[in-house]
């Protein structure tokens, strides 16, 4: 049910305002964000490159960005 109303709320973004990519965080994933950040030195702030992912990856398209999301992306 969340998810069907995100989309509908981020449609009516993308439709009525200059916005073009909306990404809702679940609180979990934002967690293991700030996590992995402090674990590993390599991951950075901006975009990834040759090193792996950066955390300006998880924003490049809109949706709901889960832990799950976060954990399969990272490999962990």
């Amino acid at each position: 049910m969340f998810v069907d109303a995100a989309r509908e709320a981020i449609r009516g973004l993308k439709i009525r305002t200059p916005i073009r990519e909306v990404r809702l965080l679940e609180a979990n994933a934002v967690i293991e964000l700030l996590e992995n950040s402090l674990r590993d030195p390599e991951f950075r702030l901006g975009p990834g490159g040759y090193q792996g992912v950066g955390l300006q990856d998880f924003f490049v398209e809109s949706g709901i960005l889960t832990e799950a999301d976060v954990r399969e992306e990272l490999g962990l």
